[in-house]
């Protein structure tokens, strides 16, 4: 076997460089292709309000939730969900054992055929005129009593089984294969997959102007530096033992990460002060085009960016600029371009950058 070796110095010295050449141009490649989507800081618009909003602490509930049971007495055969699992509407997810169910059922079966053909016969004379009208009365009112003992033992056999009563998620199982499952008492807990609902309580005075109020959003302790819409579903009619009034919204366009039990803070803003349509964002987010101020709004979902024509009404000592939308494109909550936007384009994608969390101040831990 023959081995390649280079005895001059000054060809070792060229082969050298055209390694470290071709080194630095593989190692250049990754950045570059990084550096094709620009890192971006966003910020979510805000209302310009003037001392006229109202926060309250909030928690994330399910719309529906349910503690399910079976109907009928039984040692629980089978659990055929986990606890997280989604389930669809209808799905089976827990059995008892039916084998003295079935046999009763095919028992009252056999004698509801019976019964049947007997009572069908009596009806045939009947038409006749050969039964008299008292033995046919009994015979209808015993085919009868016959039906709804053949139908109750029916349903005792398909209540065995235990189904969702609506798509969701099992939130909890209470019970384990080859316990007693006695009726009413939960086997397993279960959420709706419908549009989290927000719940807060409210005073008094608060509960009275509520009815006035036309803008509500929340931030997420877990999302920071988003603001999610939201609309008013109910009021409870009557206040606590505190003098607490129950309010529920229905949470707008939450991601997929929002889970249930998560912690909020919504912010109510009375109408007086809704009523200018003014928002609020870091004055770095402008830019001019054409003679017109825009901002870049950012797509969460595709990050993409779309400029947007606002009128600026003022510049604050804070650096946020207080603009007018023209166009109803705009609403508190979107997340908005802050940072290089001199130097982005309409319809570019960009990656933006974590907000930090509210807990880490300084980026500390």
């Amino acid at each position: 076997m023959n081995i390649l070796t280079i005895d001059n110095p000054a060809m070792h010295k060229v082969h050298l460089m055209l390694l470290g050449l071709a080194l630095l141009t593989a190692c250049a490649e990754g950045p570059r292709q990084a550096a094709s989507t620009p890192l971006v800081e966003t910020a979510p618009l805000t209302l310009a309000t003037a001392g006229n909003e109202s926060t309250y602490p909030g928690q994330i509930e399910a719309q529906a939730s349910s503690e399910l049971s079976f109907k009928v007495t039984g040692h629980i055969k089978q659990l055929l969900v986990k606890e997280g699992e989604q389930v669809r509407q209808g799905q089976a997810i827990a059995t008892i054992d039916d084998r003295d169910y079935r046999l009763q059922w095919e028992a009252t079966e056999a004698k509801y055929l019976q019964v049947k053909s007997e009572c069908e016969r009596i009806f045939a004379l009947h038409e006749e005129q050969a039964v008299s009208e008292n033995n046919y009365e009994k015979a209808v009112s015993g085919l009868q009593q016959m039906q709804a003992q053949y139908n109750h033992h029916k349903a005792q056999l398909e209540d065995c089984t235990l189904r969702a009563p609506y798509s969701g998620q099992v939130n909890r199982i209470h019970r384990q294969k080859g316990e007693l499952a006695l009726p009413g008492v939960p086997i397993l807990s279960m959420i709706s997959q419908s549009v989290p609902e927000v719940v807060i309580t409210l005073p008094e005075k608060e509960y009275l102007q509520l009815q006035e109020s036309s803008c509500f959003t929340a931030s997420i302790h877990a999302f920071p530096g988003r603001i999610f819409p939201l609309k008013l579903q109910s009021i409870s009619a009557r206040s606590n033992a505190s003098q607490q009034y129950q309010a529920r919204f229905r949470l707008e366009n939450a991601p997929k990460e929002v889970k249930i039990g998560m912690t909020l803070v919504v912010h109510i803003l009375h109408r007086q002060a809704a009523e200018s349509q003014q928002l609020k964002i870091a004055s770095t987010a402008l830019f001019e085009r054409e003679g017109g101020s825009f901002i870049y709004l950012c797509n969460d979902s595709t990050q993409t960016i779309t400029a947007v024509p606002v009128q600026v009404e003022r510049i604050l000592r804070s650096g946020e600029a207080v603009l007018t939308p023209l166009s109803d494109a705009l609403t508190p909550g979107m997340q908005v371009v802050t940072s290089g936007v001199r130097t982005l384009i309409a319809g570019q994608q960009v990656r933006p950058l974590p907000h930090p969390s509210e807990e880490n101040v300084g980026h500390i831990i």
